[in-house]
């Protein structure tokens, strides 16, 4: 009968010939033997850059933009962001935080870029102007761009985004409903404002959207705590938007309402309050150029 050898002595025994067999052949002309040395370096990773034009279904609650946040969509389905300009941090040796100044710096770039998109200053709309920037670890990768997103809200005291469709490509020209006008007025027990619907001037309403105050504190803080100056602000706004001197008088024609950037819009540098006139009386008119006859001294 013929020996039935162990399959494991038969691979060594073949592993050894072919050992063999190479030692005695040699490599051939131009051939080194190693297996690792002649292949091709595999390129460097290539950040995601945004892109203009280009909106968002969904955006991130957070400021810092991973590259698995990025998932453009057309303008024309539903969509909560449009990156309206990409700039570049170019003087930053690491990630700027929150606040900084290089921070701010790009939001006043984004603002500017964002009222040449709409056509006009940007917050006398439902519109909401956001800066965000590379993660850390993109930032490691080399990433430096920062995305300027405008998102439209929905209402003056509501200023969350909203789902929309369409570019805001020049909004402030073609879409007069985006634009602030006049207001009801619905005051809680305390007499704080409960909310403040809008409305058309020619329907009964209290209050009137007169234009934008930019405050000059350095700290959230002061700000809040100076009431008095925006209030002060804010009725010269009344004086030029109806028409009427900046007199001893003015504070018996109008009251005001104003409404201001939340903490995280003042850290990244938006210093616009927005000023509404008031009246205890209801209107059923603009009082846009009205003078004397649309604000009366009380």
């Amino acid at each position: 009968m013929r020996e039935r050898r162990p399959l494991r002595t038969l691979l060594a025994t073949l592993a050894a010939g072919l050992i063999l067999a190479v030692a005695s052949c040699g490599n051939p002309a131009d051939v080194d033997g190693l297996l690792t040395d002649d292949w091709a370096a595999l390129p460097e990773p290539v950040a995601v850059v945004p892109v203009v034009g280009l909106c968002h279904e969904s955006v991130s609650g957070s400021t810092r933009i991973s590259m698995a946040d990025h998932r453009p969509v057309d303008c024309d389905i539903t969509q909560r962001a449009e990156t309206v300009h990409v700039g570049t941090f170019e003087d930053a040796d690491s990630a700027p935080p929150d606040g900084s100044p290089t921070i701010r710096a790009a939001f006043a770039e984004c603002d500017r870029k964002a009222r040449d998109w709409v056509g006009g200053d940007w917050r006398t709309a439902r519109l909401k102007l956001a800066v965000r920037t590379p993660t850390e670890t993109a930032w490691s990768g080399g990433a430096r761009w920062f995305r300027c997103d405008l998102s439209e809200v929905r209402a003056l005291d509501a200023t969350l985004g909203v789902g929309r469709k369409g570019s805001l490509k020049d909004a402030l020209r073609t879409q007069p409903e985006l634009l602030y006008g006049c207001f009801k007025v619905i005051l809680a027990p305390d007499d704080t404002v409960a909310s403040i619907p809008g409305t058309t001037c020619d329907r009964p309403h209290e209050s009137e959207f007169v234009g934008i105050h930019t405050t000059k504190h350095v700290t959230y803080e002061a700000f809040l705590d100076d009431e008095a100056a925006t209030h002060t602000a804010c009725l010269r706004l009344v004086a030029a938007y109806a028409k009427v001197p900046v007199d001893g008088d003015l504070e018996y024609r109008a009251g005001t309402l104003f409404y201001e950037p939340d903490e995280a819009a003042w850290t990244a540098g938006d210093r616009g309050v927005r000023c509404l006139l008031w009246m205890p009386d209801q209107l059923t008119r603009s009082v846009r150029g009205g003078g004397d006859n649309a604000l009366p001294v009380q």
